[in-house]
């Protein structure tokens, strides 16, 4: 009888629970004005979520290949790439556009400094980069929002 180890899982689920927990630990993700709740969440928000400041993570780009060969289903030899796209946004009533840009930026650097804080994510990845951060400003019916995507690729050897 030959035994074999289990295959390793994707570093995508505890990488994205180290990263939210790390940004909510930055200074720049708490709420700033006590009018306006923040919320951080993995997924889409719920219907009933009703914050002017949030952050989620709303999907997982994965990809996978082989990595190099090795004799049976050992670490090392997949290698996983993806990207975390954390959503942003935040709202004002009113016209208050400076306010706005200063929180989505603030919310940008939250998500930015906790990838710098641990590049690793905890030891589970083998680098996590904050590869891009599109911005867009815009009105709703009673103010101000915008909204950023910060894109944090990783590289993992599982």
């Amino acid at each position: 009888m030959t035994s074999t180890l289990p295959a390793q899982p994707s570093t995508a689920p505890v990488a994205m629970v180290n990263l939210v927990n790390t940004i909510g630990l930055q200074p720049a993700a708490q709420s700033v004005d006590s009018q306006y709740q923040f919320g951080l969440t993995i997924g889409e928000p719920y219907g009933g979520w009703e914050v002017a400041d949030g952050i989620y993570i709303p999907k997982v780009e994965r990809n996978a290949q082989i990595f190099q060969m090795v004799s049976g289903p050992v670490f090392g030899w997949l290698r996983e790439d993806y990207v975390l796209p954390f959503e942003c946004f935040t709202y004002r009533g009113g016209d208050d556009y400076l306010t706005v840009h200063q929180r989505i930026w603030g919310l940008v650097n939250a998500v930015e400094q906790a990838v710098r804080a641990d590049p690793t994510l905890g030891n589970v990845v083998v680098e996590a980069v904050p590869e891009s951060s599109p911005v867009t400003y815009g009105w709703n019916e009673t103010g101000r929002v915008a909204t950023a995507t910060v894109n944090v690729k990783c590289f993992a050897v599982i």
